[in-house]
């Protein structure tokens, strides 16, 4: 108990402001206030994640030789680096919305899968050219 009130009984700001003479203060005052701004930023953006919702509009397409004879009800689903980040299934007509979240991803592959059949992948990128992308993705043929 006997050092907690020495300790708070000294003042530390009159202890380190009379070790500098006031030239060396002011000398270490200007370089803090130019440097802290400059240091502060990055460390501030390096925490923060840029991202943005993607509103993909798509179309499914069978070709006229398709093993496929529906496009009804079929789910569309985007991974990238191995998470599933958006699914949804197709109308009547094949046409679909997907919603995800886009961070720092470097690709993304898109997915079907039929109501009887196994994953079909779609199509694959590295980006969007905007936030409402507007995507026609066919299911392959027969061979």
């Amino acid at each position: 108990m006997c050092i907690y009130n020495s300790i708070k009984q000294y003042n530390f700001s009159q202890a380190d402001s009379s070790l500098l003479p006031t030239k060396a203060k002011l000398f270490v005052y200007s370089i803090m206030t130019k440097l802290l701004p400059i240091v502060s930023l990055p460390v501030l953006f390096s925490f923060a994640s840029f991202s943005y919702e993607c509103d993909l509009t798509g179309h499914l397409g069978i070709p006229h030789n398709s093993m496929y004879l529906s496009v009804k009800k079929i789910e569309v689903f985007v991974k990238a680096d191995g998470k599933l980040l958006g699914k949804t299934k197709t109308d009547r007509k094949g046409n679909f919305k997907l919603f995800f979240l886009v961070n720092r991803e470097k690709e993304f592959r898109f997915y079907a899968i039929p109501e009887k059949g196994d994953t079909v992948f779609l199509r694959s990128m590295t980006r969007f050219e905007n936030q409402e992308p507007r995507m026609v993705f066919y299911l392959p043929a027969k061979k």
